[in-house]
């Protein structure tokens, strides 16, 4: 049984005030909609979908960036990941079978204020710094014993103010 895992920022860019500083952090809120979705059987058939127990959800931050240069090579590093979990095994959350029935889960991130902002240039080398979010949710479902696991990734860049 598959769920459906969207993250929705508040907004789709994280705006950066003045110069780089390691004693701040920017607000990175939102909320991640969870939601269920109908499976199907061995025979293609849609099979009705099945309430899930949401017992595990983490959403991560990400930054990396790369540069690559004729006869420099190429070379990555990731500059942070900041996790929050939302949802912990001991307050698990019940996801419900009906349709277009979604769960809101609101979260809010501190994100380091020493980030660069996004870059990606291709001048005589290339160099690009890139963020993304997404999140990891582990689930049982009525459907089987088994436990599932889903997870989907949503980028989003952070880009300063001018």
């Amino acid at each position: 049984m598959p769920l459906n895992i969207e993250i929705v920022p508040s907004d789709h860019v994280l705006h950066m005030f003045g110069p780089q500083e390691t004693d701040c952090a920017y607000s990175l809120s939102g909320q991640v909609l969870l939601s269920v979705l109908p499976s199907r059987s061995a025979f293609h058939k849609e099979m009705k979908p099945q309430p899930a127990l949401l017992t595990s959800l983490v959403l991560t931050f990400e930054g990396a960036s790369e540069h690559f240069a004729k006869g420099q090579g190429y070379t990555a590093t990731r500059l942070c990941s900041v996790s929050q979990s939302l949802v912990v095994r001991t307050t698990p959350v019940a996801i419900p079978s009906t349709p277009d029935h979604k769960i809101a889960i609101i979260f809010d991130l501190a994100i380091p204020g020493w980030l660069p902002a996004s870059l990606h240039s291709k001048h005589a080398t290339t160099a690009t710094t890139r963020y993304t979010l997404h999140a990891k949710a582990i689930y049982q479902s009525e459907e089987s014993s088994a436990l599932w696991l889903g997870s989907k990734t949503k980028y989003r860049d952070a880009k300063p103010v001018e």
